[in-house]
């Protein structure tokens, strides 16, 4: 398996990082970007431990970033799973069609900001069976 792919249809992105005494800049230009970003949002105020996603979408990709502090992400597609931390400035998570996950927020100012290539549609989340995840 490729050095950054987590499992089948979910790996780890690189963020472009420029520096200086002035602080850090990571641009995000969209034609660099795996897809073609149609939206973007940014999940904030969670309560530390709460878990949220626990959804796969069937034709959106996505592309999860933290900001601030430690968000766990657990992804899971055909048989495999794994669980990642994303911390800010380190790479972000490509989540493809089809697969789970679920990020859980492990501060309260924990931060999270999602490039999706669709807009929001309710008829696109894959929910698992039961409440099993």
């Amino acid at each position: 398996m490729e050095k950054n792919v987590l499992v089948n249809r979910a790996r780890l992105v690189p963020l472009n990082r420029a520096s200086d005494s002035r602080g850090v800049l990571y641009p995000f230009e969209f034609d660099a970007l795996p897809f073609q970003p149609r939206r973007c949002f940014v999940v904030t105020e969670v309560p530390a431990g709460s878990v949220r996603g626990r959804h796969a979408h069937r034709t959106c990709t996505q592309l999860l970033i933290c900001l601030i502090r430690r968000v766990d992400v657990t992804i899971k597609h055909g048989g495999q799973s794994a669980v990642v931390t994303l911390l800010p400035g380190a790479a972000g998570l490509l989540i493809e069609p089809e697969t789970f996950s679920e990020q859980t927020y492990l501060t309260d100012d924990a931060t999270l900001m999602v490039f999706a290539d669709e807009s929001f549609d309710p008829a696109s989340y894959i929910y698992p069976e039961g409440d099993v995840f």
